[in-house]
C-alpha cells in the first residue's frame, strides 16, 4: 500500500502544472488559479469542479453537458501570470501564457470575479449573438 501511494504522488509531481506568477496577487485568488489550470491540465481534468469554479450565471446559462464543449483538457506544462490588467479588488483581469510539453506557448487573458468572499472564474464568452 505505501508502494502505491509514493508512486501515486511521484506521477502527481511529475504532471503537475507549474505555476509562475510575475505579479502580486492576493493568496486566495492565487490558490484558486492555480487549481483552476490544474484542473483543465489533461492528465488532471475534472470537468464537475471546473463547472462549479464558474460564475453561477455561466452555470444557470449553459449546463454542464454544454459547458464540457467548450472547456476540452489541455496539455498544460506551464502557465506565468504577467500582466494585472484591471484589479478592483472584486474583480481581476490577468494576462498569462500558457505553455504546453512542446513548449509553444499560447496568450490569454483570465478574468476572476469575488463573490461571498469566494473566487469564481469568468468564461470569456458573447452572450450575445452579435
Amino acid at each position: 500500500m505505501k508502494i502505491l501511494i509514493i508512486v501515486f504522488l511521484f506521477v502527481q509531481m511529475l504532471f503537475a502544472v507549474e505555476f509562475d506568477f510575475k505579479v502580486p496577487l492576493e493568496s486566495s485568488l492565487q490558490e484558486s488559479f492555480k487549481r483552476y489550470w490544474s484542473l483543465k491540465e489533461s492528465e488532471s481534468y475534472d470537468l464537475k469542479t471546473l463547472y462549479k469554479m464558474e460564475l453561477p450565471y455561466l452555470r444557470y446559462l449553459n449546463p454542464i453537458k454544454k459547458y464540457k464543449l467548450f472547456v476540452p483538457p489541455l496539455e498544460i506544462k506551464k502557465v506565468e501570470v504577467t500582466k494585472i490588467f484591471k484589479n478592483r479588488g472584486d474583480k481581476v483581469e490577468l494576462g498569462a501564457w500558457l505553455y504546453n510539453f512542446d513548449e509553444e506557448k499560447s496568450y490569454f487573458h483570465d478574468i476572476w470575479v469575488k463573490m461571498d468572499d469566494k473566487w469564481y472564474h469568468r468564461f470569456i464568452d458573447k452572450i450575445l449573438p452579435f
